[in-house]
């Protein structure tokens, strides 16, 4: 009796000890790698095309506008300022976007577009303290758009912060709606004298054959374009009468001043100009 015990004993001590018969191994998944842009996040063997860029290696002279349409090269000199050492480059690629801007040996990336497809010109540049702080800002007209049926730009002010810039757009389509929200149209169907007015400013002007307006005939905005002037950037739009099925009767010209206030940039009008008659 005692010796079938043991052998129960034993059978069952080798039972417990045996392994049992191996499965497949589970499939660990790697973790995800989060990123606030994945599809923008550059992977190791890839580098941005600003990266590395030495002084020795930027352009010296100003590249004329249809050579840097053509894409003859990698790297533009777009615009300058030699007396303030400001320097714009531009990236030679298809889409015209991305540029470097230098002030004396810093340089900073930005993601802007700066070249009109047709009929191009180089960004216009003004060095000055636009918002009264005491310190100089750089206004850059950027030109995108020039073509027989469309005028597009963009308005930056960038203030240098140590070795970064800040960057502050004008949204021209939000402040010429503020324009227009401001402005009166009048228009006399027996002399045919359109007029634009806004308190003590006016400009008036005839037209040749009477057009019917109704509703809100005034666009402001379509061309627009900035210049400096004493100290100030001056802010160009023209204004036009809204025909059906034609593009705007443009008859007179809003001039703004660019005003800054904190991060914003805004239109303040400053005189209404007919481009002829009154």
């Amino acid at each position: 009796m005692r010796a079938r015990l043991t052998g129960l004993l034993l059978l069952l001590t080798l039972t417990a000890c045996t392994p049992a018969p191996a499965g497949p191994t589970p499939t660990v998944e790697p973790s995800p790698v989060l990123t606030d842009n994945p599809a923008a996040a550059p992977t190791a063997a890839e580098a941005a095309w600003w990266e590395g860029i030495t002084l020795e290696e930027l352009p010296e002279t100003v590249t004329p506008e249809e050579e840097v349409a053509a894409g003859s090269n990698t790297l533009y000199l777009l615009s300058q300022i030699p007396e303030a050492e400001i320097f714009l480059y531009g990236y030679g690629n298809d889409s015209f976007t991305g540029v470097l801007l230098r002030r004396g040996e810093e340089l900073t990336h930005l993601d802007q577009p700066y070249l009109a497809y047709e009929n191009p010109a180089a960004p216009e540049l003004w060095w000055e303290d636009f918002d009264g702080d005491g310190a100089c800002e750089l206004a850059v007209q950027y030109l995108l758009v020039n073509t027989a049926s469309r005028h597009l730009v963009q308005f930056h002010l960038y203030s240098p912060r140590e070795a970064e810039w800040q960057d502050r757009t004008l949204d021209l389509t939000a402040q010429a709606q503020t324009l227009l929200d401001q402005l009166t149209c009048t228009f006399d169907t027996d002399s045919g004298m359109v007029q634009v007015s806004s308190g003590a400013l006016s400009a008036s002007t005839y037209l040749e054959e009477p057009i019917p307006i109704t509703g809100a005939p005034l666009t402001a905005g379509e061309s627009i374009y900035f210049r400096q002037e004493e100290g100030d950037i001056i802010a160009v739009l023209p204004l036009g009468l809204a025909l059906p099925g034609q593009s705007p009767l443009l008859f007179a010209h809003a001039l703004c001043t660019v005003a800054v206030s904190g991060d914003t940039l805004t239109l303040e009008l400053k005189n209404l100009e007919a481009l002829y008659g009154v």
